[in-house]
């Protein structure tokens, strides 16, 4: 089964750009992205 989520290294990795023009594209909502909660680090 394929994967459905890329992390961001891999997303540029996969679209061939750097990390941060990929940060450009999602703050342009030229790209969706999506949290994953349970990587997420929280501090209560």
């Amino acid at each position: 089964m394929p994967r459905l989520l890329l992390t961001v290294p891999e997303a540029a990795k996969a679209l061939a750009i750097s990390r941060s023009k990929l940060y450009e594209l999602i703050a342009s909502g030229a790209i969706q992205s999506v949290r994953n909660p349970a990587e997420s680090s929280w501090t209560p």
